[in-house]
């Protein structure tokens, strides 16, 4: 017996398949387990804890109001760049 036939013998002329899962467009809601919500928010914890302990929180920077902002040329950037980084490894 061939593909073909079988599709003829079962399917063909049985009508149109619908989707009877779900009613309408809305998706049904599933019900977590309690102990595994609580087993993610305590992996979470423990996870935001460990990078707080590897990297402390950094000091929030100084606003710069907009009318102390400098224009600089490109050269006069890279020599600011130089002279800082001049100053970080002495």
């Amino acid at each position: 017996m061939k593909i073909g036939d079988l599709y003829n013998q079962f399917i063909a002329g049985k009508g149109r398949i619908f989707n009877s899962g779900i009613s309408s467009n809305v998706m049904p809601i599933r019900e977590r387990d309690p102990k595994s919500i609580e087993l993610e928010n305590d992996v979470t914890l423990k996870m935001q804890q460990a990078i707080e302990s590897v990297q402390p929180k950094q000091a929030k920077k100084a606003f710069i109001p907009p009318n102390q902002i400098r224009i600089v040329s490109y050269e006069d950037a890279i020599k600011e760049l130089a002279s800082i980084q001049k100053n970080n490894n002495l």
